[in-house]
């Protein structure tokens, strides 16, 4: 086989080959080449997979995804520059709108390209045989979803904790976790994965106003359930952000309202009642852990401070929810940093080991340390 060697001389056209997303994993691909040769291909991932869409708007996002691949494909285009652009006829790509798009006047003809029978915006992945919903969802434009901000500790997380109902020790015996009734019992517990979950909400649909006034606590009220009312496994876009008056985050609103944020974060229930619980009591294998290990990083690198089921199952010495907001390569695997509801004041570190492929946790007041079982929760349709 012959090696192609680039001539930008001798390069008569530029195609706009394919373009699509994967709604499952938030995948995009946009597909250029020169003349007939192979395709080039950019990728790139947008943050808060899976996604939804109704029919209005994956139309508009199929519309979208086409302006990116023309877009995109400019810089491609350049390097070259030939006469013609070859593109599909459905796109409305004329002369005049790619040569300025390119600033290239000498643009002579844009052809419909018939070659390949998807459409430009794809609704299945290279190789797949069975299409799947691709683009971003309503509220979650691709402008936006490429610069949503990261999860910041302590700003982004409560002030106040959630309690633990048991005080925990090792037995110096047996080494096993042993836990007693606190008397006085509590009088917020058994919320962290309510906690966890309203984080990740106020982080996706909330926003802070220091300059403006505060509101009084009935509007506060009114605000917070807004907020816990929203889907956990999407983001608002800004201006469709609920705003919070006189405070200039989370932990300094609740702080100032601890009593508010209690009363309208939601009940305990919810927590025993969290839908991807089912998965708990499935064994993982180590591979499966490597898999999470691997699916959680690429969300924390995403900015979608993912919420983090960690557990040990059938003894259920910790049964617990964290949110992951850091994450960076060990000599052994990877360490997320996380924030703990349980204890808002210092972020928890949790290890993955690549090699015997699990997660562990170090000694805390509620728990000894070890091992745990670990999958992201509030991300799709079953979990």
């Amino acid at each position: 086989m012959t090696e192609w060697m680039f001539d930008r001389e001798a390069i008569r056209s530029f195609r706009f080959v394919d373009a699509g997303m994967d709604l499952a994993t938030g995948d995009v691909w946009l597909d250029y080449a020169f003349d007939t040769q192979a395709p080039m291909r950019e990728r790139l991932r947008i943050p808060g997979a899976p996604f939804t869409l109704d029919a209005r708007r994956l139309t508009a996002a199929r519309r979208a995804l086409r302006v990116l691949h023309l877009i995109a494909g400019i810089s491609y285009f350049k390097a070259a520059a030939p006469p013609q652009i070859s593109a599909r006829s459905d796109d409305r790509i004329t002369p005049r709108v790619v040569a300025a798009a390119v600033g290239n006047t000498s643009i002579v003809s844009v052809h419909g390209d018939s070659r390949s029978p998807r459409s430009a915006a794809a609704l299945s992945s290279p190789g797949d045989h069975h299409p799947r919903p691709c683009l971003p969802p309503a509220g979650f434009p691709l402008s936006r979803a490429l610069v949503q901000r990261a999860f910041q500790f302590p700003e982004d997380a409560f002030a106040f904790p959630n309690e633990t109902l048991w005080s925990y020790a090792r037995d110096p015996v047996s080494g096993r976790q042993v836990h007693l009734k606190r008397s006085p019992p509590p009088q917020y517990h058994l919320r962290c994965f309510v906690m966890a979950r309203s984080a990740k909400q106020f982080f996706a649909h909330a926003r802070f106003d220091p300059a403006a006034a505060p509101q009084p606590p009935e509007v506060h009220a009114e605000r917070i359930a807004a907020v816990v009312s929203r889907d956990p496994r999407q983001t608002s876009a800004w201006e469709d952000r609920i705003v919070f008056s006189g405070f200039p985050s989370l932990r300094a609103f609740s702080a100032a309202h601890p009593d508010l944020c209690r009363a309208g974060l939601g009940g305990a229930w919810q927590s025993y009642l969290q839908r991807g619980h089912w998965r708990m009591i499935l064994p993982w294998t180590r591979r499966g852990q490597r898999a999470e290990a691997l699916r959680l990083a690429a969300s924390v690198r995403a900015n979608r401070a993912p919420v983090i089921h960690v557990y040990t199952f059938p003894a259920l010495t910790i049964n617990h929810a964290v949110v992951a907001y850091a994450v960076e390569p060990t000599a052994t695997g990877l360490r997320f940093t996380t924030y703990d509801p349980n204890a808002p004041e210092t972020p928890l570190p949790m290890d993955f080991e690549q090699g015997p492929g699990e997660f562990r946790l170090p000694p805390t007041v509620y728990f000894i340390g070890g091992r745990v079982d670990a999958y992201e929760v509030y991300c799709g349709l079953l979990r």
